[in-house]
This record gives C-alpha cells, structure tokens and sequence, in this order.
C-alpha cells in the first residue's frame, strides 16, 4: 500500500509540472539595434484559446524577473506585451505594455520560463543568438517571431526573424517587429509611396492627428483585427485624433491595403 501511494504521488507531480495553458510565448526582442543599451526589449504572450484566461499570479523564473499582478488576464487571439522599459517602447511604437520588475534578455541567448501562480510551467523557450535560430534578431533590426502559434515553440525552425517593417529606424537600422500583432509578412505590407498609383501618405508614425494625402482618396481605416473604424470619400486628410495609438490598417477602394502605426493620443 506504502509503494502504491508513493507511485501515485510521484505520477501526480509528474502530471503537474506542465499546466495545460493556451498561452504560448510568440514574440522576442532581445538584442534591439540600439547602442549601449536595450530599452526595446520586449517578450510577447499570446492565448491560442478559445476564451479569456486569468494569467494573475504568473511569474518568470528564467530571462527575467516578474510577477503579474491580480486581475491580469488575456482575452481570446489577443496578445500581452511585457517588456524592460514601457516608457521606450511606448514612445517607439505607440503600445502600451507592462513593464516587468527586473533582469534583460541576454543578448547571446537564454531560456525564458513563465509559470502559473501554482508553480506549473506555463511556456518556456531556450533561444540562442546562432544558426540554426535566427541570426539577424541578434541586433539587426529584427524580432524573433513565432508566426503560428499552434506550433511548437521549442523548436526553432519553427521561429523566424521578422520581416514586417514598423516605419522605425533605431541608430539607422529598420526595426522589424510584429509587436502585439499576428505576423503578416513583409510583402504583405508596404509603404503607400512603393504603390501602383503613386499615392503618397505621411508620416508613419502618425504624430499629430492627421493622415495627409497627396491625391484625394476614397477607402477606409481598420483596426489591426480587422474591425472597420472609419470611411472616407474623397479626402486628402484625416483626422485620427479619437483613435488609439496602435496600428491600422489603411485600405483604399482602389489599391493595396498598408499598415500604419500612431503614436500620439
């Protein structure tokens, strides 16, 4: 009876190490081409679920140092940013993130672990800065990015570096992030100057709540999930002073649809 016990003990701690989570680790930003420092770290959380989870509670015990605090939950496709500096990162890209408590990201590598408040591993991945993971997020602009994340991300032919332009240049090198955004590719996304009808839209980033045009433009602006905000007839500006600071996306009637960031409120 003595030995039943201790084996089932033993099999329900073995059950245990692991929660069963839909929240997977997607996005990281640890060699940012900034020098001397890397305020723009940055790790990204993501629930693959079908309903909202209460991530209160989890806490880092590997990469960094951090516990989140009660009532913090994701909701269903969204994403929850944390990173080393949220004033830097909000100035940069327009998001609002949680700030995590100490530590950064290793730029040689690391493993980064996320537990549940019961001490469960959550996610854990172990990158490094060489082949066979992307080189270029070691401090060439790019992000490392899990683009599906139904796959396995201990492995990591299943990361890449990001493509997708942000329309930021740190110390002349392009930031390349899909920072609290599903990955879209780069031929996906393209500055209105690059298209087939010459139009030309400025600035991106958007910081003075207005959208200019160089010809007068029919379409519309999305949210980044899709979610019609306006349309417009005929304008050659645009005032998005009610909008969020985040991405959208611009869609003419008559051309391609381009990403946009604002960074002002």
């Amino acid at each position: 009876m003595k030995k039943f016990t201790i084996l089932s003990t033993f099999i329900f701690l073995t059950t245990i190490a692991f929660a069963q989570t839909d929240i997977v680790i997607t996005e990281i930003m640890y060699n940012s081409p900034e020098s001397d420092t890397d305020s723009l770290e940055f790790i990204e959380l993501y629930n693959k679920g079908q309903g909202t989870i209460d991530i209160s509670g989890y806490y880092f015990t590997s990469g960094i140092i951090d516990t989140l605090s009660n009532g913090t939950s994701i909701a269903a496709g969204a994403y929850y940013i944390l990173c080393v500096d949220s004033e830097a990162l909000y100035k940069t890209f327009g998001i609002s993130a949680h700030q995590w408590n100490s530590g950064a990201l290793n730029n040689s590598g690391e493993a980064i672990t996320i537990r549940d408040a019961n001490g469960s591993i959550v996610d854990s991945v172990s990158f490094t800065d060489k082949s066979p993971w992307p080189t270029e997020a070691d401090g060439d602009g790019s992000s490392l990015t899990l683009c599906d994340p139904t796959l396995d991300n201990v492995d990591n032919t299943n990361w890449t570096a990001s493509t997708t332009t942000t329309w930021i240049t740190v110390n002349g090198i392009e930031v390349l992030a899909t920072i609290g955004t599903g990955c879209t590719g780069s031929s996906s996304v393209k500055n209105l100057t690059h298209d087939s009808q010459n139009l030309t839209f400025y600035p991106n980033p958007v910081i003075d709540h207005t959208i200019y045009f160089n010809v007068a433009v029919d379409g519309a602006i999305y949210s980044i999930d899709g979610k019609k905000i306006i349309s417009f007839v005929n304008q050659e500006t645009i005032d998005i002073k009610n909008f969020e600071t985040g991405f959208y996306i611009l869609k003419p009637n008559n051309g391609e649809s381009h990403k946009f960031l604002i960074t002002c409120k």
